[in-house]
């Protein structure tokens, strides 16, 4: 502002006036601020009951009395999904008890952040599974530290939930060169069957097996069955994540039988049996091979992938037996047990 041709006292006056004006409207500003300024809240976060994988569970959040939430005010919780690293986030309104509440669904634990405002906490949820772990006895060999978690990803939709469909371009190229190779059967004449199945450690999974598109039927229907009497797989998915067979063509079905997965279609020669050029039934995708781990196969010269569940074979759900669920369940669907060569994870299609 400029005061030319003005005299002195009334140039005075303005200023005063002005500085007057400048001042009120900086008080009027902070004063607004506070106002609008939302107060520090010190956030508590709860769970009303224990959670439970799959089922919906409720989360409170609330402040303290001293401070409380506005009733009508959104809070927000968010969690990051641990298998696919997929960051969900809900709001909830505030409640005239002062209490926000969250209905929050996951498949294991998370770890979930609620916000109000500038005010956050972090509450560690243990998401127990629907059905109790089974555990091996005390006495049994340990597998590799990195065989022991199951990284299979969740189950989709209600029970098995299984489905038959062509390889994709991308399932084509990881098999390639691994369990698919020059001189195997043609790409076109196996099936990708998708299956909800529940694991050793009590939560469902998603598996993944490769079989000849002939016994694709077959398997979807056996396995169907299996979910449905809650028959327990250590993991499921195709061979070709164990790599290259290092001593022969295939993918390594040594690591895959110490994994304890459980799969079917792998072009490659018997076990063990290499330098014999002997092909496997794996190699035309109609074979079966269940929960290996606690299932050993008597090979030439060696017990794989371990001697202990051969010699004793102890009593565990996983152990196969003759009359166990899954033995009625695939010779009912035209498969046929190995037991009769001492290879117990071992069923071949008959029809």
């Amino acid at each position: 502002m400029q005061f030319r041709h003005l005299p002195l006292s009334m140039a005075s006056i303005l200023c005063v006036s002005t500085a007057l004006v400048m001042q009120n409207s900086a008080e009027a500003a902070t004063t607004e601020d506070l106002a609008l300024a939302p107060t520090a809240q010190t956030l508590t976060a709860r769970l009303v009951a224990p959670a439970t994988s799959e089922r919906a569970f409720q989360l409170e959040v609330f402040a303290d009395p001293s401070a409380p939430m506005g009733v009508g005010n959104l809070s927000s919780a968010s969690w990051t999904d641990p298998h696919t690293g997929a960051v969900t986030t809900v709001d909830a309104a505030v409640g005239a008890d002062n209490i926000a509440r969250f209905q929050i669904m996951a498949w294991k634990s998370i770890a979930v952040t609620v916000a109000y405002g500038a005010a956050t906490t972090q509450l560690a949820v243990d998401v127990a599974p629907p059905r109790v772990p089974i555990k091996a006895p005390s006495n049994a060999p340990l597998q590799q530290l990195a065989y022991r978690t199951n990284l299979d990803p969740p189950a989709i939709g209600a029970g098995a939930n299984s489905t038959v469909m062509m390889l994709s371009a991308q399932r084509r190229a990881s098999m390639i060169g691994r369990s698919w190779h020059r001189g195997c059967i043609s790409l076109n004449s196996l099936r990708e069957v998708q299956v909800n199945y529940w694991g050793v450690d009590g939560y469902r999974h998603r598996g993944i097996l490769i079989a000849n598109a002939a016994v694709a039927p077959s398997i979807r229907k056996a396995f169907t069955s299996m979910h449905k009497v809650g028959y327990r797989f250590r993991s499921m998915h195709p061979v070709d994540v164990y790599g290259k067979n290092v001593i022969s063509i295939g993918a390594n079905d040594y690591a895959s039988m110490a994994a304890g997965n459980t799969s079917i279609f792998n072009c490659r020669y018997q076990v063990t049996k290499e330098r014999s050029r002997i092909w496997s039934p794996h190699a035309t995708g109609r074979a079966l091979d269940i929960n290996p781990w606690e299932n050993p196969y008597l090979a030439r010269g060696a017990i794989l992938p371990n001697r202990w569940w051969f010699d004793t074979r102890a009593s565990s759900p996983l152990v196969i037996r003759g009359a166990s669920p899954v033995t009625k369940i695939l010779r009912a669907n035209g498969w046929r047990w190995g037991a009769w060569f001492k290879d117990y994870q071992h069923f071949d299609y008959r029809g």
